[in-house]
């Protein structure tokens, strides 16, 4: 439901605006993925309501000052992690670039106006309703069925690939297993959604790279 509100939302600005996403503006796509952003988010917390006892209790829905150290965690996956994973596959497996999906996102970046819409989607709302979807939800129902280690695994691999993007799997793959099991670990989603906020901040940060504007 998440991916049909997507393409409808995308389709509408598509057809209104007359121009393709892959070249929209950030305005124009930060309309187009409210679609997808209502089913991540709305629905893991009807789900909740209707089948559970509520997101706290079914999710950890739970954030706290403390979960603040999650964000180095993130950070450091991005900064650190992703290039030691990467080193030997761009070497000798893959030929794309493994950034070229951030690039063509932040590339858009012409206005201030483009600089908070940008980081609202990727530092605020992608973080909260994507955990509270596959952290929250499909790893706690899961869990249930098949216990710790495999729901880890399938959430991690089904994270990776409704991304569509092949190049990207390996280091999709290895978030979803360090946040899962920073969920689990907690017992609570905000580790892994401040895990999650530092990972996107950081790649934000280094792609509009701030420091030559001053």
């Amino acid at each position: 439901m998440a991916q049909f509100g997507g393409l409808v939302t995308g389709a509408l600005v598509a057809t209104v605006s007359g121009k393709p996403l892959q070249t929209a503006t950030v305005p124009l796509l930060f309309l187009a993925t409210t679609g997808l952003w209502l089913g991540y988010g709305v629905g893991p917390l009807i789900t909740s309501r209707v089948r559970g006892r509520g997101p706290l209790a079914d999710y950890g829905a739970e954030l706290r000052l403390v979960d603040g150290w999650a964000l180095v965690i993130g950070a450091a996956t991005q900064l650190v992690l992703l290039p030691v994973l990467y080193w030997p596959l761009l070497r000798w497996v893959i030929k794309d670039d493994p950034g070229e999906v951030a690039r063509s996102l932040t590339d858009r970046v012409n206005t201030p106006t483009d600089v908070v819409l940008l980081t609202l989607m990727v530092v605020v709302i992608a973080p909260a309703v994507e955990e509270l979807f596959y952290r929250g939800l499909l790893l706690s129902a899961l869990r249930f069925h098949f216990g710790d280690w495999t729901s880890v695994l399938l959430t991690s691999g089904l994270f990776a690939l409704i991304h569509l993007q092949p190049v990207s799997l390996p280091g999709l793959f290895l978030f979803g297993l360090i946040a899962a099991g920073l969920r689990i670990r907690s017992g609570r989603l905000g580790p892994s959604w401040m895990f999650h906020v530092g990972f996107n901040a950081a790649t934000l940060i280094v792609l509009l790279k701030p420091w030559e504007y001053s």
